[in-house]
């Protein structure tokens, strides 16, 4: 009984792992009015959710899509991650230009930037293990991320 009770508790952990079920999603819908924003809590960190037109999209505020101002909007429509990107009025973008991707050498930048706060982290983490008492089991990292600001221009109707 209790490996059934372990097996169904690991199927659920993998199946909600992106912290969105299929009746959260279904929850969304039926409790957001169009036209209505709200705060949402996936993945570990808080997003900016619309509702337009029956549809519910994220607000991007990825550093990946930094270089493609066009895109504002991401559609969660399923719990996969399968979505599309929108621009601020809702539209599909035009098709990407080589001009919107990242250059190598950006990318380059970006991830030597990466490696420096990854050090800094275990770096900030020795620290506080060092000052905490060696009898304390649970540790406790936290990270405190700068959040990236996207203006938008939300349609009525």
């Amino acid at each position: 009984e209790i490996f059934l009770l372990v097996n169904l508790l690991q199927g659920f952990l993998s199946s909600s792992a992106s912290q969105l079920t299929n009746y959260g999603l279904s929850q969304l819908h039926e409790s957001l009015q169009d036209g209505q924003l709200a705060a949402f809590f996936r993945n570990n960190h808080f997003s900016t959710i619309y509702k337009f037109r029956k549809q519910i999209y994220v607000l991007v505020t990825d550093q990946g899509f930094l270089s493609q101002p066009q895109i504002v909007w991401e559609s969660l429509r399923e719990i996969s991650g399968n979505s599309e990107f929108f621009t601020h009025d809702f539209k599909t973008p035009s098709p990407l230009s080589s001009k919107n991707f990242q250059s190598e050498e950006s990318v380059n930048r970006d991830y030597q930037l990466a490696l420096q706060l990854r050090e800094e982290e275990l770096r900030q983490l020795e620290e506080l293990e060092n000052q905490q008492s060696g009898s304390q089991k649970n540790k406790q990292k936290i990270v405190v991320a700068k959040p990236h600001v996207v203006n938008a221009i939300i349609p009525r109707g």
